[in-house]
């Protein structure tokens, strides 16, 4: 009884959406810690795109977000996070860096061309 009201306690400080739920046989939700693990993994390759002096770990961190391979998608799922949505947001951001105008839209007409 007091291992609920502790795992019920901890639950109540844990935002919902940044844990992975596994049920135990009173049907109580846990967190799983490596769900925090993975979350984690994301958020460093994140600052190595936007912080990260080394050029190295830099190029790759955007070789991560801007390929998103069977790597990338499996860290996204682990972490329960969507890999799309996270990929065209990091993509966003790596192409605004270097210079690309991502926010304009891609027209019919290019270059003269016309219908």
């Amino acid at each position: 009884r007091l291992r609920r009201r502790k795992k019920l306690k901890r639950k109540d400080k844990m935002t919902q959406g940044s844990y992975i739920k596994s049920l135990d046989e009173g049907g109580v939700s846990t967190p799983l810690p490596e769900k925090d693990l993975w979350v984690s993994v994301l958020g460093r390759a994140a600052l190595d795109v936007v912080r990260n002096s080394n050029r190295l770990e830099r190029d790759q961190a955007c070789y991560f977000f801007l390929k998103g391979g069977r790597h990338f998608r499996d860290v996204c799922e682990m972490a329960g996070r969507n890999p799309d949505y996270v990929q065209a947001k990091m993509r966003k951001y790596i192409l605004r860096k270097k210079g690309w105008n991502v926010d304009v839209p891609i027209t019919s007409t290019y270059r003269g061309c016309k219908k």
